[in-house]
């Protein structure tokens, strides 16, 4: 019996070390480094593959985003636009249209000659310093009277002098400010007759000269005065 266990015992170790055998020879297979390769392969191109498709998402969304931006801007462009235009709207409906007509019954007055005139505010809103220019350019002459407040619709006198002359050329002028502190201006070419009567010779002429922000604004003349300018101003 002794000697039957010695001998099962002793042929154990021989069972189990051949059967290990054939594991050892799966693992030492050549083929797994091809396998290795491929499998590597397959990861680089995956990761490939991914990157392409990021960066093609990538690329798409920043379309996206650019299309929104330009779209944004057009939207504010064209808000900023309108906003523009109804200001401009708003100025134009209370800024007063202004006229000049020359009353009948001009006299003379020591040397000068002088004609009585009607300034004339259409529309609505105010014209603040209003100078009404008389200007004889042969002789380098100019008269002007000023009108510190009109508002429309409305009217007010003012009064033209020059020297007594044969027959000239002339031109009339109306400068004012709106309220906007916008200035403008209204001239109108001119003649005196041998007589001394000044007359109109055509239709207005409309210019803004110059814009300024109200808050800015000076005025031409100080406050309380009216008319006619102090000499030597």
């Amino acid at each position: 019996m002794a000697n039957l266990l010695v001998a099962t015992a002793t042929a154990t170790p021989g069972a189990n070390g051949a059967a290990a055998w054939p594991s050892w020879g799966l693992w030492s297979w050549p083929g797994w480094v091809a396998l290795a390769a491929v499998a590597l392969l397959g990861c680089c191109a995956a990761l490939l593959l991914l990157s392409l498709q990021l960066r093609d998402s990538r690329r798409r969304l920043d379309l996206r985003n650019e299309a929104a931006s330009i779209q944004m801007r057009e939207l504010k462009s064209s808000l900023e636009r309108q906003e523009e235009r109804r200001r401009e709207e708003y100025e134009q409906a209370q800024t007063p249209y202004l006229s000049v007509e020359i009353l009948a019954g001009q006299r003379r007055q020591d040397d000068r000659w002088v004609a009585t005139c009607r300034v004339n505010a259409d529309g609505s809103g105010i014209a603040s310093n209003v100078i009404l220019n008389l200007m004889i350019p042969s002789l380098r002459y100019t008269d002007a009277h000023v009108i510190r407040y009109l508002r429309a619709p409305g009217s007010s006198q003012a009064e033209l002098r020059w020297p007594l002359h044969l027959q000239r050329d002339a031109h009339l002028e109306l400068v004012f400010t709106s309220r906007f502190g916008r200035v403008h201006r209204v001239s109108h070419a001119a003649f005196v007759q041998d007589d001394g009567t000044l007359r109109i010779a055509d239709s207005p002429t409309i210019d803004d000269l110059y814009g300024r922000s109200s808050s800015n604004s000076q005025e031409l003349v100080a406050a309380g005065d009216s008319g006619r300018p102090h000499p030597g101003a």
